[in-house]
């Protein structure tokens, strides 16, 4: 910068003894405007820091970034301004703004400095008020990180004021008799008694306060940022408590952190983001959201933001499950809902294997709710139940100890991220009711070699399968699926391995036929039960009749693989099987239930197998039967 070489060469001069004219000063910015006394001591410290000479002696500094280092770093500032004799001037020093640091040595020498305040400076550095011997008072502000010879040589300190609860104080040496103030349980305290020296105790006039509160919702869970403003107050905890409409209960959800940030680095004269991930009941379009962010400060005090009201706005109506109860157990917690169970979170302490069972108190478990697992570290293989058809968004995220987990077949919906960073994770599969594979599932799991997509029609992008621009972070496992499958067009098309899945089982309808893919020379096939099903020379299967059979592919060497083949009768419904997947489970419940509360635009294959009444209706009345029904077959298996 040409102004700093002008500067240095200027100071080169004075130190040499030069004949330099010293009525213009070396440290000026043209742009202030001040009164003419202020034009006679003013002058700059960086490009966005200003300071001016008060007629009582105040030395006032404001701004905000960084103080030049390059010509100032290790000089005593006001010996090489051309104002004479302006260290002698200064009575106070008052900083306001942002400023990043006090560098070395900038006021040493102040025999007249009386007080210092420094309303938020982040670093005061070696030696920068070294040798004030007037010196009585200091106010440090927010955010200080203050070096031990700071205030070294200044002897007649009698008070030093530090509003920064968790200010870093470094070895700090100040005479025995100053008087350290702060809050309660802060880094002054520690300092003070570790050190010998009296502590007074500052009250904290301005609690922490709500900001903002943003968030998504879908038709069961809503997520929501908050942020908290804090003052000078240790923070411990923070969480938020909302209500529905008139709904007289506040329901009282924990922040997680968010971004990387935990409650005990909570930047003080700034703000904390966190986030919260919970299930609401009763909420509709026209809702509104009563809500409040809390904080705890380290001595347990209790601060509460005034309520706040958010109206809730969607495409159409949404009516939500009521919790009726929380459970925890072996450190996971489920929430409890008319009729079924979620896993809501975990425990970071939680290790090793994690078998969540297929009810909780009687109630199948048929989620996995956003966030559940997230941050749980020491988690290495989960075991999800063949009751699960939902997992949300983020459920996994940053399990970075995760290697295996089971998805069963009975799973119908994953959001996205949900085992984003999971840098363990070596392989998974993708059921086949799953038909698109959901952004970012699995970027960054850095380690995955193996991905198995069971759906022929299940589509992905690369950004779904590890969403990095870094070169040794790209996928570079097998992708394995069906033969012409949209899993095979995938693989190609962003130059992944893949390997062909040989089809073991297949389902056909009576009069339906079937080819057989199998590569090699001279294979013949034969059926365990022609009645049910028979198959050509050419390897074509033909359904005939209702029933099971076992088709042998054999090759040359006598080696055979197994095909079973089901034949269902097109006529023949089972009873309760809404979503037609030839089955009657929980799945169908909910299925059922969502279609009476119109949550989406689903169609029964046939209505009558949930018609039980027989009456031509459906309504609440078959979906009670319906429940009734499903436990007492369970209960019978």
């Amino acid at each position: 910068m040409k102004t700093k070489n002008i500067i240095a060469i200027a100071m080169s001069l004075c130190m040499l003894g030069s004949t330099v004219n010293f009525c213009e000063p070396l440290f000026n910015d043209s742009a202030i405007t001040a009164n003419a006394y202020y034009q006679q001591y003013y002058g700059n410290f960086g490009d966005d820091i200003r300071w001016y000479l008060e007629t009582d002696g105040t030395l006032k500094i404001f701004g905000t970034g960084e103080m030049y280092s390059d010509y100032m770093k290790h000089t005593t500032w006001h010996n090489y301004c051309v104002y004479d004799k302006l260290n002698e001037k200064i009575k106070k020093i008052h900083c306001t703004g942002n400023i990043t640091n006090i560098i070395d040595r900038l006021f040493t020498d102040l025999p007249n400095l009386e007080s210092i305040y420094l309303e938020n400076v982040e670093n005061i550095n070696y030696h920068a008020f070294e040798n004030c011997p007037s010196l009585t008072s200091v106010e440090i502000g927010r955010n200080a990180n203050i070096s031990g010879s700071a205030f070294v040589d200044c002897p007649a300190l009698s008070e030093l004021i530090i509003k920064s609860p968790k200010s870093e104080i470094k070895n700090l040496s100040v005479p025995k008799t100053t008087v350290i103030k702060g809050y309660a349980h802060s880094t002054a305290q520690e300092f003070a008694e570790k050190n010998d020296y009296q502590f007074e105790e500052l009250e904290d006039t301005k609690p922490p306060s709500g900001g903002a509160m943003s968030g998504s919702f879908n038709k069961k869970e809503m997520d929501v940022y908050a942020q908290l403003h804090d003052n000078e107050t240790p923070i411990t905890r923070v969480w938020l408590e909302f209500r529905i409409d008139d709904s007289e209960d506040w329901i009282e959800v924990e922040m997680t952190k968010y971004n990387n940030l935990t409650i005990d680095k909570i930047p003080y004269a700034s703000s904390y983001v966190g986030h919260a991930s919970f299930a609401l009941s009763g909420l509709t379009s026209a809702s509104v959201v009563h809500y409040r962010i809390n904080a705890m400060d380290s001595a347990g005090n209790i601060f509460v933001d005034p309520p706040l009201d958010w109206t809730i706005s969607s495409d159409g109506p949404v009516q939500l499950d009521t919790i009726k109860d929380t459970v925890t157990k072996d450190g996971i917690t489920y929430l409890i809902f008319e009729d079924h169970a979620e896993v809501y979170d975990c425990e970071k302490t939680v290790k090793d294997k994690v078998i969540i069972p297929p009810t909780i108190n009687g109630f199948p478990v048929t989620k996995v709710s956003g966030f559940a697992f997230k941050y749980c570290n020491k988690v290495t293989e989960v075991i999800l139940p063949d009751t699960i058809t939902e997992i949300r968004r983020d459920a996994f995220m940053d399990c970075t100890s995760l290697q295996s987990i089971y998805i069963p077949e009975s799973l119908e919906k994953m959001e996205a991220c949900v085992f984003e960073n999971c840098s363990s994770l070596k392989e998974i599969t993708i059921p086949k009711k799953i038909n698109k594979i959901p952004s970012s599932l699995l970027s960054l799991c850095t380690n995955l070699t193996d991905v198995y997509i069971m759906n022929p029609e299940c589509k992905f992008s690369k950004y779904d399968i590890n969403n990095t621009s870094k070169d040794d972070e790209v996928f570079y496992g097998t992708i394995h699926g069906y033969k012409g499958s949209e899993a095979q067009t995938s693989a190609e098309k962003y130059n992944y391995n893949f390997e062909v899945i040989p089809v073991t089982e297949i389902t056909l309808k009576v009069g339906e036929q079937y080819t057989i893919d199998e590569e090699g020379d001279s294979l013949t096939y034969q059926s365990s039960n022609s009645s049910v099903a028979i198959v050509s020379k050419s390897g074509v299967v033909t359904a005939l009749s209702a029933g099971q059979t076992k088709v042998f592919i054999i090759n040359e060497d006598n080696e055979a693989v197994v095909l079973t083949v089901n034949v269902v009768d097109e006529d023949i419904k089972i009873k309760g099987d809404a979503n037609g997947d030839g089955t009657f489970n929980v799945a169908d419940v909910v299925f059922f239930k969502n279609w009476l509360l119109s949550v989406t635009d689903i169609e029964f294959s046939d209505w009558k197998v949930v018609d039980w009444y027989e009456d031509g209706i459906l309504d609440v009345f078959d979906l009670v039967m319906m429940k009734k029904e499903l436990v007492k077959t369970n209960s019978v298996n």
